[in-house]
């Protein structure tokens, strides 16, 4: 884009139709005076310099004032060769593709880059022209890349019958099994998948079943709780008429009436009590009656007596201390109806209670029936007032001394007076005891005096085999179900 360039001030401006004026007197320095003649240059002239150069000092500081004309970008030429034979094209002004660029779509790219600068270098030109004019260079640069590849991609000129003998003659033959191998292949490869898979099966079993046996402290604290209910045992103590008989004797007494060998009666567990007593457990209330009829119907020297089954026991941890046991009764029935529906009339009673390091609980243990004791064991959780989640959790019947560390009595009924300490075993209290403080592995009192090997572990320890033994005793007569 090209400006008329500025003019020197003159005091009168030239009429634009005329070419040449008469300008007024002009003085120059030496004090003589001249006239010089206006003339208004064409932009071609002022290009190409045709014009000759004033003389006049006036004339010579209005060109040193004119601008200096932009420089401008040259301007391509090229040539359409001539049809005639006779003339060639000019070679000079022609650009190819093939001189500095490698094909059409690099020679189109670097069309579409120039043109993307001269857009940046327009400063006069709107947004809107700039992005048209660049998305018209996009689309004719992806026209171009378009025909070079499909140039590239087009099949050959169908050859005549001598070039396919020719050719045909040089190639070799195709095999002719070639749908046969690549059906072996796919078959090969379809079993080969299968037996990964079957592997990859076998190996995610494998680490679900590790996950199962892998045992964690929530696991092993959970499976306390959650431990199988014992099987109940319906028992029945029998006694010989004879006082005078022993207990073998009247163990050989039943073995005679009973001839359990025939299969008429089966009976669970044989045990001796005190004075020569012996008790029978059998599994269901039928065989602990059949048994009764054997032994006590045929033979008047045996005295057969049934025993009735206790009802289970269940601790409830953590429950505050304020509650009184009739009030806790009162709550197990009236909070958790949904839990007790249909089972109203059965028996619950608060038998003693356990304390606990906080002052302000307490544990309680309560004797209940046997189908309140299974649902509450599914449960897990009861409402006690305004506790929403007390524990619940099975209780064990057998009682043991806190003296003398023994079974089947309590500390009141102990005939010991120095108290054994529950780590080593000795006369004097557990934080008395020196191999405690020390860090010294425990020693199980009842375990030495049993002669059991594994002794290391506390006398109120539940994995004792000692305690583990009475503790199958004591629920022999419990009902669970």
């Amino acid at each position: 884009m090209f400006r008329t360039p500025s003019k020197p001030s003159v005091s009168k401006t030239p009429s634009p139709g005329m070419d040449r004026v008469r300008a007024g007197p002009s003085r120059i320095e030496d004090g003589t005076t001249s006239t010089t003649e206006r003339v208004r240059k064409s932009i071609g002239e002022w290009e190409s310099g045709s014009l000759k150069t004033p003389t006049s000092p006036e004339a010579k500081v209005a060109k040193r004032d004119l601008p200096k004309p932009k420089a401008t970008l040259p301007k391509m030429v090229t040539t359409r060769p001539s049809t005639s034979p006779k003339t060639t094209p000019t070679t000079s002004a022609t650009i190819t593709a093939t001189d500095k660029y490698k094909n059409r779509t690099s020679e189109a790219k670097a069309c579409l880059q120039k043109g993307n600068r001269l857009l940046e270098a327009a400063k006069n030109l709107k947004t809107e022209i700039k992005e048209g004019v660049k998305k018209v260079l996009e689309r004719m640069y992806q026209i171009v890349k378009e025909a070079e590849a499909d140039d590239t991609g087009k099949t050959p000129k169908p050859l005549t019958t001598t070039d396919t003998i020719s050719i045909s003659s040089k190639l070799p033959s195709p095999p002719q099994s070639k749908d046969s191998d690549w059906a072996e292949k796919l078959a090969e490869n379809t079993k080969l998948l299968i037996e990964n898979s079957k592997k990859v099966q076998e190996l995610q079993d494998m680490i679900a079943g590790e996950r199962k046996e892998r045992a964690t402290y929530a696991s092993v604290v959970a499976s306390k709780d959650r431990r199988e209910a014992p099987q109940t045992l319906h028992s029945l103590v029998v006694t010989s008429t004879d006082v005078t008989d022993t207990g073998e004797q009247v163990l050989d007494k039943i073995r005679k009436v009973a001839r359990a060998k025939e299969g008429e009666i089966n009976i669970e567990k044989v045990r001796k009590g005190r004075d020569r007593k012996i008790i029978i457990g059998c599994s269901s209330l039928e065989e602990r009656q059949k048994a009764i009829e054997r032994l006590g119907g045929s033979n008047d020297q045996l005295k057969v007596e049934a025993v009735a089954n206790k009802n289970p026991l269940v601790i409830m941890r953590d429950v505050m201390a304020y509650n009184s046991n009739e009030e806790i009764v009162q709550a197990l029935r009236c909070q958790n109806a949904d839990l007790l529906r249909g089972l109203e009339d059965q028996n619950i009673e608060v038998k003693y209670r356990r304390r606990t390091r906080n002052s302000l609980t307490t544990h309680v243990v309560a004797q209940v029936s046997p189908q309140i004791y299974g649902r509450m064991m599914s449960a897990r959780t009861v409402r006690i007032d305004l506790q929403s989640k007390v524990q619940v959790a099975d209780q064990s019947p057998l009682v043991q001394c806190s003296m003398c560390l023994g079974y089947g009595h309590n500390r009141r009924f102990c005939k010991q007076t120095i108290e054994k300490c529950s780590h080593c075993g000795g006369p004097h209290l557990k934080q008395d005891c020196a191999d405690w403080l020390a860090g010294v592995a425990p020693s199980c009192t009842n375990c030495r005096q049993a002669k059991l090997d594994n002794a290391e572990h506390n006398a109120f320890s539940g994995q004792c085999p000692v305690r583990r033994k009475w503790d199958s005793l004591a629920r022999a007569n419990i009902a669970y179900c």
